[in-house]
């Protein structure tokens, strides 16, 4: 709390949170949701589960959990990474002759293209090609997505758009691809509901049967993003799934005693990312796993033989910081460069500071590796929205209860210091603003982008019909405190892939409150249900919702802390996240041992199997294309 209280006083001492002229009159306050709005409000639901069944199902025997898993997970929040490359609606080549990499990639970019164009293309001659095994490794903003885009768009020039299958390791970078998260794609169990065996893989239920159907049937290629965050037993468990259900239905090319039994399978990311959460030592490039499925899973990951490496970068327009970032993801800045992004720090006498009070360093984000400086963060620029916009400030508690009751005072107090993790993501109390920005916190249906880190503007929101109703004298400094979380909440999203919904505008998708369990205390415990928006502000979020963004004007906080230091994965995400040192300021002072070491042992090793691996890719490809 007292690294959160000096972060805040930093940003006061620089006006960051000034209002100037507050507006003189309050905006008219949200009203009691009708039959009507409720009725809508689950029609738009329904539309937006047609769309796309990952929304949250209900649990049966034997089901390995759906893809809203309310929990933590690396996400990112809009703008996306590389969304703001240009790709063009069409390649940009003689007509007829899909196979060609477009002229926009460039060499190593048009190399990934070529291997994958060929091995489709021999695919439709009805050959049998080896077994493609490729890992495309680059660092963010080299254009990964922007491949992956030109790989989806060939196989639909073809016809072949349904053999095509693209996952992601979080629910953002999911819907950045227009894919699904890999556990939903590969109905693979996650958190809390991992079965005590593998009986789930062989003898699926009826309804994960019926999806692994839909997902793998007519799959040829599966395209994997966020590799970092992939574990050795997840990449196992897999293949395990896919290899069972193609050998249970005799596949074409179907191989036995093969990693995914012959499937095709390319891992895109960069391993300078954040490493898996909370399995930091089941990390793909970690050289002596301490568990059988993990050994097993690395083993399957080595066999991934074929490699291209990304370098031209396409998101960072400054060559300095280019510079210091390549340095830095390696812990090898010098001492120039230390003074450099020391020149950035807001607290140094020789540091440019921007004028908060105008855009476009008005409306700069936070990202901070603490969630208490997040908190006090959101709060404080909640607050300074509700001034400029006279808007009313509402603050909306959880709906929680036990047996159906509600919760006693010594209860509330409990769980009111619980965290977010431990209360499943949906918070305790939630401030909200019209016009307010938001970022949802859970995995609700990638299809519409509502995914765990998808970034909004709030449109409207109706109040639940318990409320009283709200007079002006409920109204002190602009705030009202309600009872029951808000029964309906419109969040205009920054992207979103479904048509407009009846009677919305583009982009705009309603919101429920969410339902999760969680206990506390023990001998015995207290089940608890809470009833809450997914919910967060979204002017500043931790470092690891940040990974794979790319964020116009952002201020960085990895100041030095005394417990829970920080690591050069935390540097490195955070200080990438912008173009250059124009756009970048840092909140703090920093501990100079973020840049002078290598995040990892382990990944430096596997760094120099990957500068071979690249070296043999190349000279072969080259010597076929001579």
């Amino acid at each position: 709390m007292v690294y959160a209280e000096v972060a805040m006083d930093i940003a006061d001492e620089y006006n960051f949170f000034g209002v100037g002229q507050s507006s003189v009159h309050t905006q008219p306050t949200a009203t009691v949701v009708t039959e009507e709005n409720l009725q809508q409000g689950l029609e738009w639901q329904r539309y937006i589960a047609d769309a796309d069944y990952t929304v949250k199902e209900s649990s049966e025997s034997n089901e390995v959990p759906s893809s809203v898993d309310i929990a933590p997970s690396s996400s990112s929040v809009s703008p996306m990474a590389e969304a703001d490359i240009p790709i063009p609606n069409s390649f940009d080549r003689p007509q007829g002759s899909p196979f060609e990499p477009p002229r926009y990639l460039n060499e190593e970019q048009s190399m990934a293209f070529t291997i994958i164009a060929e091995h489709l293309q021999q695919l439709l001659m009805g050959a049998d090609p080896p077994q493609l095994l490729m890992v495309i490794h680059g660092q963010g903003g080299t254009g990964k997505t922007q491949l992956l885009q030109a790989i989806t768009q060939m196989f639909s020039d073809v016809g072949c758009a349904d053999h095509l299958a693209k996952t992601a390791l979080s629910g953002v970078a999911a819907c950045q691809i227009g894919g699904k998260t890999v556990h939903s794609w590969g109905t693979l169990p996650a958190g809390k509901g991992t079965p005590r065996n593998d009986s789930w893989i062989y003898r699926p239920s009826p309804k994960t049967a019926r999806r692994r159907h839909t997902n793998m049937h007519n799959t040829w290629l599966l395209a994997t993003d966020e590799m970092s965050l992939m574990t050795t037993d997840t990449l196992y468990l897999l293949s395990q799934v896919v290899s069972s259900y193609r050998l249970a239905n005799a596949i074409p090319r179907t191989l036995v005693d093969t990693p995914f039994a012959g499937l095709s399978v390319v891992l895109l990311g960069d391993f300078h990312q954040f490493p898996p959460v909370g399995g930091r030592n089941r990390a793909l490039y970690i050289q002596h796993p301490t568990s059988n499925k993990c050994q097993l899973g690395r083993n399957i990951y080595v066999e991934f033989n074929t490699v291209i490496n990304l370098f031209q970068q396409v998101r960072i327009t400054d060559p300095v910081w280019l510079d210091i970032l390549s340095r830095a993801r390696i812990g090898g800045c010098t001492s120039d460069d230390l003074s450099e992004i020391r020149r950035l720090v807001l607290t140094m006498n020789d540091c440019q500071v921007p004028d908060f009070s105008v855009p476009p360093w008005m409306h700069a984000v936070l990202i901070t590796a603490r969630n208490s400086v997040q908190t006090h963060w959101n709060n404080r620029a909640t607050e300074k929205h509700s001034s400029i916009s006279g808007e009313v400030l509402f603050i909306c508690p959880a709906e929680d209860s036990t047996h159906g009751q509600p919760l006693d005072s010594r209860q509330r107090m409990t769980v009111a210091g619980m965290s977010l993790k431990d209360t499943e993501q949906l918070p305790t109390m939630l401030r909200l603003v019209k016009g307010m920005r938001v970022m949802v916190t859970c995995n609700l249906a990638t299809a519409a982008n509502l995914s765990n880190g998808s970034r909004g503007t709030v449109v409207d929101f109706k109040l639940d019909v318990r409320e009283d109703h709200i007079v002006d004298e409920d109204i002190v400094d602009r705030t009202v405190f309600l009872h029951y979380p808000p029964a309906l909440v419109i969040v205009e999203l920054d992207f979103c892939e479904i048509p407009a919904l009846p009677g919305l505008s583009k982009n705009q998708v309603p919101l429920m409150p969410e339902k999760c369990n969680f206990t506390f205390g023990s001998q015995p415990s207290t089940r608890v249900t809470r009833r809450q928006l997914a919910l967060t502000p979204a002017y500043a979020f931790t470092d690891f919702k940040s990974q794979g963004q790319t964020i116009d004007h952002v201020l960085v906080d990895i100041g030095r802390t005394t417990c829970f230091g920080l690591s050069p994965f935390n540097a490195y995400v955070a200080l990438s996240r912008s173009r250059g040192r124009d756009t970048i300021r840092l909140l703090r002072d920093f501990d100079n041992n973020l840049f002078l070491r290598h995040p990892s042992e382990d990944l430096r090793i596997e760094e120099l199997r990957i500068d071979r691996l690249v070296g043999e890719t190349t000279k072969l490809f080259k010597s076929k294309h001579q």
